[in-house]
């Protein structure tokens, strides 16, 4: 769980889940979950799925899949760095904008929390 700032609004709480499922989950990905990102226009809700470049996970690319299907700016494909306690995701394709064709990048920090620290992320 983790804050970035992007969009108009000024900072959002960004919380995501994550399982590890090497080869078996959504298009044979490695990893599969869900974020929430609470934000000034409402919570947003995504389908995370992505794939692992190394065996111990230190490097990754994630797709967030927006289920709310809002206008606005919204958080797609994102590269990624963990270091066994922080999750780092970052852009420039961290981040999309259906009124703005080229957004700025968003680096958001993720901290290990307990899964009701993430079920209460938007109050």
């Amino acid at each position: 769980m983790g804050t970035a700032v992007f969009g108009p609004g000024g900072e959002r709480v960004v919380a995501m889940t994550l399982v590890s499922y090497p080869g078996q989950g959504r298009g044979d990905s490695d990893l599969d979950g869900e974020a929430v990102v609470c934000g000034p226009a409402g919570t947003m809700r995504y389908r995370v799925y992505g794939y692992a470049a190394d065996r111990s996970g230190s490097r990754l690319t994630l797709d967030l899949d927006e289920e709310t299907q809002s206008e606005g700016i919204y958080l797609g494909t994102a590269k990624g760095r963990w270091d066994g306690a922080d999750l780092r995701l970052f852009g420039p394709g961290g981040v999309s904008d259906s009124a703005v064709p080229d957004p700025p990048p968003v680096t958001v920090t993720l901290r290990r929390t307990v899964d009701e620290a993430v079920a209460g992320a938007c109050g």
